[in-house]
């Protein structure tokens, strides 16, 4: 995928998967969506216990699209789509993996939001986002003549996206290429039910060893899912 909205040139944008949000009714059945929610969740058992795996998936993206892009771009440096300021930096641990896995330096630090701006959530188009993020990013020295990776963990509007790369454009890169863990999908407000279960199944992870589970009877994910899609195409069956 690639979006321009107005800057100078396309900049490609590389997705790992998708998101599900929390009212969609693939969410309680995504392991990536889950993931992405409780790794940064500072209330959670699971804050920051994706950290590797999320590192690797953008270690691999990255390798791909230099390995297949014809122009063959080599990249000098990460960064990641700052935080506000006094929260948790999300990426921390992330960027500093994904520069001792593909030998890039990370950039990150110089990258810097400079005002706290609403939860874009509550912005329901493009426009608003776009208005309510403006200006609140600054590098703080040069990148004149660098190949920059920018990575940020869903994309929804483009708009946050698209602000970054201004900044780093106006620091003085030569191109801004995006890699994000998923796009955004539509909400649906029908979350997936189990009648075993009689809830609606949140997904859970062992925050030793990361396994997924559902609560009450402890199910196995696979497990369940299997029984899931049986009882499915049975029902479709039925009334085809």
């Amino acid at each position: 995928m690639k979006f321009n909205y107005g800057l100078k040139e396309d900049v490609p944008i590389i997705s790992s998967g998708r998101y599900f949000g929390t009212n969609h009714y693939l969410h309680n059945l995504h392991i990536l969506s889950n993931a992405i929610i409780y790794n940064k969740k500072e209330s959670s058992k699971m804050f920051h216990k994706f950290d590797m795996i999320f590192s690797k998936i953008f270690a691999e993206a990255i390798n791909d699209y230099t390995s297949s892009e014809k122009e063959k771009i080599s990249f000098d440096g990460i960064c990641a789509v700052p935080d506000k300021p006094g929260k948790n930096n999300k990426f921390v641990k992330i960027t500093s993996e994904i520069t001792k896995l593909i030998n890039v330096e990370n950039l990150s630090y110089n990258f810097k939001c400079t005002r706290a701006y609403d939860n874009q959530k509550n912005k329901t188009s493009f426009t608003e986002r776009q208005n309510n993020i403006k200006n609140a990013f600054a590098y703080e020295r040069s990148l004149s003549g660098k190949n920059i990776a920018l990575i940020d963990d869903i994309m929804t509007t483009g708009a946050t996206l698209k602000e970054c790369i201004k900044e780093l454009y106006r620091a003085g890169a030569q191109r801004v290429i995006c890699f994000v863990l998923a796009f955004n999908q539509f909400d649906c407000q029908f979350p997936s039910s189990d009648p075993i279960l009689n809830t609606n199944s949140p997904l859970f992870f062992n925050s030793q060893t990361l396994k997924p589970f559902y609560i009450g009877k402890e199910r196995e994910y696979n497990d369940y899912l299997t029984d899931f899609f049986s009882k499915l195409n049975k029902e479709i069956l039925q009334n085809s």
